[in-house]
């Protein structure tokens, strides 16, 4: 997979209602794992290693918002993630301007 490929995967999965804020996965019995925007990421890179993973993350984290009331410098993709006032539609829209960038549109 190319990182267009990891990325729609990863945007994909929180699209389709697997989206967690708050921690990297839920972890509550009986209901399908969601996951954060960085482990979404993360998972979708498979076995292709930690470096790889990260240069994705910080393709996608370029197009991250920051939230004034927040210290996003170290994981800036986590922070807003997990910002009170992120939406599950903010969260893709980073996703889909990652795309459209790589994609040259």
């Amino acid at each position: 997979m190319n990182d267009i490929d990891i990325i729609r995967t990863a945007r994909n999965r929180i699209a389709s209602g697997k989206w967690w804020k708050g921690s990297a996965r839920n972890h509550e019995g009986g209901e399908e794992e969601k996951v954060c925007a960085d482990t979404a990421l993360y998972e979708a890179t498979y076995n292709r290693g930690d470096v790889e993973a990260h240069k994705v993350v910080a393709l996608v984290e370029r197009f991250v918002p920051i939230k004034s009331d927040s210290d996003a410098s170290l994981c800036p993709l986590a922070m807003f993630n997990d910002h009170p006032s992120t939406t599950l539609s903010d969260v893709v829209d980073v996703f889909d301007k990652a795309l459209a960038e790589l994609r040259g549109l």
